[in-house]
């Protein structure tokens, strides 16, 4: 087992100190049906469909079907549990995650031409990466035979030993990884004869510790036209705010000589980052009964700044920070059908395709079913169900040579969402609600040589309050 994962290792040796791993790249591009209650209830699926603050993240040219102005605020209240075979937690979150204010400028009694010029301004959020768990037992191995691999499989580890008492001197070097460089410090690992070697022991007792916090936010300009009530054409222009923070705790006990020793691994990463993305789109109405639906949004241009610091028992690293200016997550589309049966209500159904330019990571694919049913002329019913498959390559691996000593990693898998809401719009104000259910599963890696991983479900209840004004 350790030939293969070492081979794989060797394969993912980075020769930098400020290459970011691909797994902050699959957390940092992840989004979430967060928004307006209308959008949430119906699942997202309002690409075709349009006429909603939220739906225009997906499709600006939703902007293009609003006939008043308006101004909406939602407020949500989630719920986070997660649960595995050795381990299980819960935490509720409140807070604002949409704003939005549209202007509506056009002649509701004309048939043909420009009808409409909308623009919007909006605040949403569009991921929360709050989380807390605690994994513990056996894993099977420890994670200091694989740093000793890690280390004699770099040709300069031979410079670890001639400067080992040195102050910052290894820390400095972009050849040599700070993990080899702490646990060589430590005493975890000791050189002989020119290969290293973990200390001798059997491991116990292992538990690995997470803390995360941060969100990503994004502020909306957009644009939208009405054009013979037959096309809708929309041009967004997003800031995006991303923050990250994460701490992780790896705890080790091994016995050896009949004696019980452990250490403790203390790694903390935060990230902050500004972005640019554009997106375009297009609603078509071929029918009275039917619309179609197509948009495609950027990559998201980050400029982000990374710092990372670690501690063990008795050493620790100095802080390193570093800058990205062009850290690229994926591009988007979405196409989307909505079937209007005039007063009852509307079906709709869009797929969304994520592109993934790291080759490492695979493609993200998603599927989103809605419905809305007209009870009354100001009394609506609504329902949805989304499916998010995306299974990460079982070969790739972070990157264990830089300056990071974060040794975990998540493959994720698939996501479910199920939703409901119920909507009343009177002359001026408008009221909604919905709830959200979300159930996806991950594969966690306290580090790579752990046989095997902990298969976690997640769990997640949202209720989304939303209230608004027009004209």
């Amino acid at each position: 087992m350790y030939k293969r994962f070492l081979q794989i290792l060797i394969g993912t040796v980075c020769c930098t100190l400020v290459a970011a791993q691909d797994f902050d790249l699959q957390t940092m591009s992840e989004t979430d049906i967060l928004g307006s209650a209308r959008y949430v209830g119906m699942a997202g699926a309002m690409t075709a469909v349009g006429g909603d603050e939220s739906a225009v993240r997906d499709n600006p040219a939703a902007l293009g079907v609003f006939r008043r102005s308006a101004v909406s605020v939602s407020l949500n209240w989630q719920t986070e549990r997660a649960q595995s075979s050795l381990f299980s937690y819960k935490e509720s979150i409140f807070r604002c995650p949409h704003f939005a204010i549209i202007f509506s400028f056009g002649n509701p009694q004309r048939y043909n031409g420009a009808i409409f010029n909308n623009l919007m301004f909006s605040y949403q959020r569009l991921k929360s990466f709050s989380r807390h768990s605690i994994y513990s037992g056996s894993f099977g191995t420890s994670l200091i035979q694989q740093v000793a691999d890690i280390t004699n499989s770099n040709p300069n580890n031979g410079t670890i030993q001639s400067q080992l008492y040195s102050d910052w001197d290894l820390y400095n070097n972009p050849e040599i990884g700070w993990l080899s460089v702490l646990f060589a410090k430590e005493g975890l690992i000791t050189e002989k004869d020119g290969k290293w070697f973990a200390i001798d022991g059997t491991p116990t007792y292992s538990e690995l510790e997470l803390q995360e916090s941060g969100g990503v936010d994004m502020y909306d300009f957009s644009w939208g036209i009405n054009i013979s009530n037959r096309w809708y054409i929309g041009l967004g222009a997003n800031l995006m705010s991303l923050t990250y923070g994460k701490t992780s705790y790896y705890y080790e006990e091994f016995s050896r000589a009949g004696v019980i020793d452990h250490y403790l691994l203390t790694s903390t990463l935060n990230v902050s980052g500004l972005g640019f993305m554009g997106n375009i789109g297009v609603i078509y109405t071929p029918l009275s009964s039917v619309r179609l639906g197509l948009s495609w949004q950027s990559p998201t241009i980050y400029s982000m700044k990374f710092s990372n610091h670690s501690t063990t028992d008795l050493k620790e690293t100095p802080v390193n920070s570093f800058t990205y200016n062009k850290y690229l997550t994926p591009m988007r589309g979405t196409a989307g059908v909505a079937f209007c049966f005039g007063r009852y209500g509307l079906l709709s159904a869009q797929y969304e395709y994520t592109h993934q330019f790291d080759r490492t990571i695979s493609d993200v694919h998603t599927i989103k079913a809605g419905f809305e049913i007209v009870v009354s002329d100001r009394l609506f019913l609504r329902g949805g169900y989304a499916y998010e498959f995306n299974n990460m390559r079982s070969t790739l691996m972070p990157r264990y040579n830089d300056t990071r000593t974060d040794t975990e990693f998540r493959r994720s898998r698939r996501t479910h969402y199920i939703t409901a809401g119920i909507g009343y719009r009177g002359r001026y104000v408008y009221t909604e609600i919905a709830y959200r259910y979300r159930r996806n599963s991950d594969n966690l890696y306290a580090f790579a040589y752990q046989s095997e991983p902990f298969r976690t479900l997640n769990y997640n209840h949202a209720v989304v309050f939303s209230i608004g004004l027009h004209n």
